[in-house]
């Protein structure tokens, strides 16, 4: 893994310790070869506060904070698609998708949602 494919931020796997954490600036620096990308799933997504589009649409999931317009449709706002062993990321507009994204790993989704909101995904909490 290339510290050009990540930033600050990101969710890695560390091979020294052998788990998942977010990468901070001293531990890149010096640890490049130390780091993996962790695969994406949908329990990474959900983890990040995605939710279905609407009921029933597990395959379709829609980022944090999405805004409806006055009629219930989506406004610009990212979403996943999720077809069997892929995951996609892309921006729909009033019902319509400008462009689908492969996405295999964490920090992927993260730089992807980050370059199109400059928003920052943050992992949700789980309720118990």
């Amino acid at each position: 893994m290339k510290a050009s494919e990540i930033r600050i931020g990101n969710w890695i796997h560390r091979n020294d310790t052998n788990q998942d954490t977010q990468l901070n600036q001293s531990y890149l620096l010096d640890n490049e070869d130390n780091l993996q990308p962790i695969p994406l799933t949908k329990e990474w997504i959900i983890g990040f506060g995605f939710t279905e589009a609407w009921e029933g649409a597990n395959d379709i999931l829609i980022a944090p904070d999405t805004n409806m317009d006055e009629y219930g449709r989506l406004s610009i706002e990212p979403i996943v698609r999720i077809e069997s062993e892929s995951i996609f990321y892309g921006d729909i507009h009033c019902c319509e998708i400008s462009y689908w994204k492969k996405v295999e790993f964490v920090h992927e989704l993260q730089n992807y949602h980050y370059f199109n909101t400059g928003k920052e995904l943050i992992v949700v909490p789980k309720s118990h």
